[in-house]
């Protein structure tokens, strides 16, 4: 556990773990919301947070990934390639090319992620020092919706689980190790704000499906829609995206 209250403030990287490879939806990260990729919404709505120090792009270093260089650089950002199986071992290169010392841990099929949302968890996290704290999915009984939030952890910590665990699903499965050992850590759970307290929403995007609700969710709307926004497009259209 690091002390931040007592320190300068640490250097918080966010880092986003993205791959054009999929299983259940290929090329999903290249896939178009409202004429922007998924890459380009959640890059845009990252860099809106005010308590992040830098933004990094974590793939990996093979040919068909290096379509997503280009994208990331335009917005002023910088591509760290590593392994696409040992997705830990990435995160570690992105580390030690950043100088983090703490993490913010944001996957690629969180289009709508919310910069209030992560300045919310950074500032939680860093004011009661966690050695984990998380809002981006519904779990523990946050009450948040699935996808609006991220993970965030300290590079010493995220180094010490690299060194020690050698397990296949921990090293793909980055924070994985953590969730499995929950007593060993300080956890923080961060409750979602009443107005936006709906678990049962999500809106990452695991399939075509998924994808198809969020294209129906953001049909016309902006890049920058807020989150009481999302939620009440959200329950607009369900009954009609249920009944398509």
């Amino acid at each position: 556990m690091s002390n931040y209250s007592s320190t300068s403030r640490p250097k918080v990287v966010a880092i986003i773990q993205a791959r054009v490879g999929s299983t259940r939806f290929p090329k999903k990260i290249l896939a178009k919301l409202g004429g922007h990729s998924l890459i380009d919404w959640i890059l845009f709505r990252v860099l809106q947070a005010t308590q992040i120090d830098q933004v990094i792009v974590a793939i990996p270093e093979t040919l068909e990934n290096q379509v997503l260089i280009p994208i990331v650089e335009s917005y002023g950002c910088e591509c760290v390639l590593g392994s696409e199986q040992d997705v830990l071992a990435r995160f570690v290169k992105a580390v030690d090319y950043s100088q983090a010392d703490v993490v913010v841990r944001i996957c690629a099929d969180n289009p709508l992620i919310a910069s209030e949302e992560l300045d919310r968890l950074i500032n939680y996290f860093l004011e009661n020092n966690f050695d984990y704290a998380f809002n981006h999915i519904p779990k523990l009984d946050n009450q948040y919706p699935d996808g609006l939030g991220a993970e965030i952890l300290s590079a010493d910590l995220l180094k010490k689980i690299a060194n020690q665990n050698s397990d296949l699903n921990h090293r793909e499965h980055v924070t994985s190790y953590i969730w499995d050992h929950q007593d060993q850590y300080k956890m923080g759970v961060l409750k979602a704000p009443l107005e936006i307290s709906y678990p049962s929403i999500k809106l990452d995007i695991d399939t075509p499906r998924d994808f198809k609700r969020l294209q129906t969710l953001l049909d016309g709307k902006p890049r920058d829609i807020s989150v009481k926004e999302i939620i009440a497009v959200w329950f607009s259209t369900e009954k009609a995206f249920e009944c398509s």
